[in-house]
């Protein structure tokens, strides 16, 4: 019986060459965040995200905590959210609007965003500060 030490070779080669699919398509772009405050019992601050995306298929917003000088150190939000803005008003550009209940306390809250599309993409990473109750 003859072996082809070649063809074992490119067998054992090949297998486990799987590339990582790559996202496709182009990163969504995080351009800016302003905000706007409504008082009512204690201030909510409502971040306003401002993007665009050439692809129109954004999907998620991801937030994280950077720091925070709040006194009893805790603090209740969601990381994450879906967006549901339509494909045109994506591409001319659009606005995904948070919101953080501030409470009785003074303290600023730093977090960073990013945004992801249906293809995996993530947006450029921003931080940004909330100041509550006085502290700008």
């Amino acid at each position: 019986m003859r072996v082809n030490f070649f063809l074992i070779f490119l067998a054992v080669t090949m297998t486990g060459c799987a590339e990582t699919p790559q996202p496709k398509g182009t990163a969504p772009v995080l351009d800016s965040i302003t905000f706007h405050k409504v008082l009512e019992r204690y201030t909510v601050i409502y971040p306003e995200f401002n993007f665009h995306s050439a692809d129109g298929n954004v999907v998620a917003i991801h937030r994280e905590i950077v720091s925070s000088n709040k006194p009893d150190g805790h603090l209740n939000f969601n990381p994450d959210a879906t967006i549901h803005i339509s494909a045109d008003q994506q591409r001319k550009g659009a606005t995904y609007v948070g919101g953080w209940p501030c409470g009785p306390e003074t303290y600023v809250v730093t977090l960073q965003a990013y945004l992801t599309d249906e293809n995996g993409n993530r947006s450029n990473v921003m931080k940004y500060a909330i100041p509550c109750n006085g502290i700008e």
